[in-house]
């Protein structure tokens, strides 16, 4: 088991607490634009034409320099038998998305990735996000359509800036257990569920936002178990 996010593991073999340099990210910054012909590169003159391709290519193999390396049973590499590559690249990627419709899927962004839209009348995220990190943010676009909008896993600390989050069949944002998201500047309204649903020792920072039109089952903005 490798570990770099500062969660306590038993010393056993096999067990480090030492960032595992995956190969990761090609390039630390992409765009976007669902109006472009052809899948394009990534480069802000040829965009990708889909947020399914901004979020693919992550890379699990191990860098030259991993600490994984030979450090297995045996001497054996930890983590599956896959290419080196010469050096870690780029541990978190920032996703430039212009104007339009961007279908979610079934991607997250758990490999640290970062969403910056055009505009909160702009571009439109359809479908729920997960896996917003600390560290990383998602800003100045619309998220709808997702059985919640915005999932924010335990113990992250990720920021949300400027979005407006309706038309979901859930609560507009969830904070799992002891996380602690920063949202600021955000419509939240129109939601089936709560505005926020904060669970088992999470809380939220939340500065200039409107919340608002949530029934949510006993119209709360916080859910109990969280703290405000």
């Amino acid at each position: 088991y490798t570990s770099s996010d500062g969660q306590t593991w038993p010393a056993n073999l096999g067990n480090i607490m030492v960032d595992p340099r995956f190969c990761g990210w090609g390039a630390p910054e992409v765009w976007v634009d669902v109006r472009r012909e052809g899948h394009g590169t990534g480069t802000q003159d040829a965009p990708y034409s889909s947020l399914s391709l901004a979020l693919d290519g992550f890379r699990w193999n191990l860098a030259w320099d991993s600490p994984c390396r030979g450090t297995g049973k045996d001497g054996e590499d930890m983590g599956a038998a896959l290419d080196a590559c010469d050096s870690a690249r780029f541990s978190s990627r920032r996703v430039h998305l212009a104007a339009g419709l961007h279908p979610m899927g079934a991607h997250d962004l758990s490999h640290h990735v970062s969403l910056e839209g055009a505009g909160q009348d702009e571009t439109i995220i359809d479908g729920t996000v997960f896996g917003l990190r600390t560290g990383e943010s998602i800003s100045r676009l619309k998220v709808t359509r997702g059985l919640s909008g915005i999932v924010i896993h335990g113990s992250e600390a990720p920021e949300v800036i400027d979005c407006t989050i309706s038309g979901n069949f859930d609560d507009g944002v969830v904070c799992q257990g002891y996380s602690s998201p920063r949202i600021s500047r955000c419509s939240i309204v129109g939601n089936l569920g709560d505005g926020v649903a904060c669970h088992d020792s999470s809380s939220v920072a939340i500065t200039e936002c409107t919340i608002s039109g949530n029934p949510g089952a006993a119209g709360k903005l916080f859910q109990a178990g969280g703290n405000g």
